[in-house]
């Protein structure tokens, strides 16, 4: 009687994306999800990665399942010297979308788009909930 009719979980490929520049191989990492009815959790983390090449906004795409929300869906976000940033870093999931849109706000300021900082041995750690 409390069998949940809609449960899947399994791994799924996510890739690094630099809005200007990308290393001629790119970045990918597998990433575990779990989806009960339409809502879908997540958890990727790209660990001690060779970003060189790398540059521009920074975004992750390969999420499982499309995003369906009428607006962005908030994704939190770990990153070690991988990033350009300054204050409160975080990601967003786009209306419709699968991709994680790294972003940062400073004291007073708006939103901004977080930048590559390439080299080697980067990290960048991503986990949330969103509904498809």
């Amino acid at each position: 009687a409390n069998a949940l009719d809609d449960y899947e979980e399994g791994p799924f490929t996510a890739t690094l994306r630099g809005g200007t520049a990308e290393p001629g191989t790119l970045i990918t990492t597998t990433g575990e999800y779990t989806k009960v009815g339409r809502k879908v959790s997540y958890e990727l983390g790209f660990l001690n990665d060779d970003t060189t090449g790398s540059s521009g906004t920074v975004t992750v795409q390969g999420l499982p399942y499309a995003h369906s929300a009428l607006s962005t869906t908030p994704t939190a976000v770990m990153s070690h010297i991988m990033l350009s940033w300054s204050n409160q870093l975080a990601g967003y999931i786009g209306e419709s979308g699968s991709t994680i849109s790294l972003k940062f706000i400073q004291s007073g300021g708006g939103w901004g788009s977080a930048t590559h900082n390439a080299g080697t041995a980067r990290y960048l750690l991503c986990n949330g909930t969103y509904i498809t």
